[in-house]
């Protein structure tokens, strides 16, 4: 008896398995890299408005280039809550540019597999 319980299996059934397989990996790290891919421009953008309000002396720039910052800033705090709940881990625990690397290779070695599998079955 095969532990895999592949009996019957044709390399046609397989490869729609393994097509379906990859497809539900590239679901599930598109969500969290579509997350990070978000937070790592808000925080370039806070960035850039910091570096803003030290370049002016001007009030009401620097009043409106705050209320930008509280934005993203909110923004921010749910994306990080949505991250949490998605992958079930702490944001704060994480190397973001690092993990957002990570996803990126993962989406795209699955991809390829996809399309490995999609030849092998003529889809």
């Amino acid at each position: 008896m095969c532990p895999l319980n592949l009996e019957g299996i044709t390399p046609k059934n397989l490869s729609e398995r393994l097509i379906k397989k990859h497809k539900e990996f590239i679901k599930h790290y598109k969500e969290e890299y579509k997350l990070l891919d978000r937070i790592l421009i808000l925080e370039e953008k806070k960035d850039q408005l910091d570096y803003w309000i030290r370049s002016t002396d001007d009030e009401s720039s620097i009043e409106g280039i705050m209320k930008q910052i509280k934005k993203a800033d909110d923004e921010l705090t749910k994306l990080k809550r949505d991250y949490e709940r998605i992958t079930g881990s702490s944001y704060n625990n994480i190397n973001i540019k690092r993990r957002y690397d990570i996803l990126k290779n993962k989406i795209e070695d699955h991809h390829n597999a996809l399309i490995y599998w999609k030849n092998k079955t003529g889809k």
